[in-house]
């Protein structure tokens, strides 16, 4: 099973153009906000992190929800800012007080790895899902796990098969390699050997390669 490794993930894929597509996720790519997150790309102006922080930091300190959470990405990858968890942590909290999606997410993802803040499994339970239950694919796939572990709530293979079907009904490949082995194990479902195969697939043609390892061992072609 896997659950996802946590921000720092993020660090190779390209930062910038992944908060562009968060914030265009959940509908805050306005006006406004794209002159600063141009400077964070250096699209069309120069590049300059630093502008960029005080620009957002000081929405941020007016209680724009938007601005919070991005303050809080450019506190924890030190983005015009020397890199701060702690500060991270305060950002992330109050734009996912403010039902931010992505920042509950993030904050649920500082609790697991205790950055910024002591780890707790059960305010990571908490965060992720007040971000599952808003439709947010990578928070449905990590409550998912954190049921199938048992790590913040009692363990649960029904919860983790509904949560990770979830996911990955929206095409999240890490869900669908987890859905495909509730699956095979027969754990929070029927056994089911084909419905399975049909998961790690669609896992396995976005290239996950989990799904990919696992069908090979199965002797199953992806097509």
């Amino acid at each position: 099973m896997q659950s996802r490794i946590s921000i720092d993930m993020i660090k190779h894929i390209v930062f910038y153009s992944i908060c562009l597509l968060l914030l265009q996720s959940q509908g805050f790519a306005e006006d406004k906000f794209l002159p600063s997150l141009n400077q964070l790309t250096g699209e069309g102006v120069t590049q300059n992190n630093e502008q960029t922080f005080l620009k957002f930091k000081l929405a941020a300190e007016q209680g724009n929800a938007k601005a919070q959470f991005m303050l809080g990405n450019l506190y924890y990858f030190g983005k015009g800012v020397a890199q701060d968890y702690s500060q991270s942590f305060k950002w992330y909290k109050l734009a996912a007080e403010q039902g931010v999606a992505i920042a509950q997410y993030n904050l649920g993802d500082l609790y697991r790895n205790g950055k910024g803040v002591a780890q707790d499994y059960s305010q990571t339970f908490k965060w992720f899902k007040l971000a599952a239950v808003q439709g947010f694919a990578y928070a449905q796939n990590d409550l998912g796990y954190l049921y199938m572990k048992g790590l913040g709530v009692a363990q649960d293979y029904g919860q983790a098969f509904k949560w990770y079907k979830l996911a990955a009904e929206q095409g999240d490949d890490i869900a669908q390699k987890n859905l495909g082995d509730l699956y095979y194990l027969g754990k929070g479902v029927a056994q089911n050997y084909s419905q399975a195969i049909k998961w790690y697939k669609l896992a396995a043609e976005q290239g996950n390669e989990n799904a990919q390892e696992k069908l090979k061992s199965l002797n199953v072609e992806i097509k």
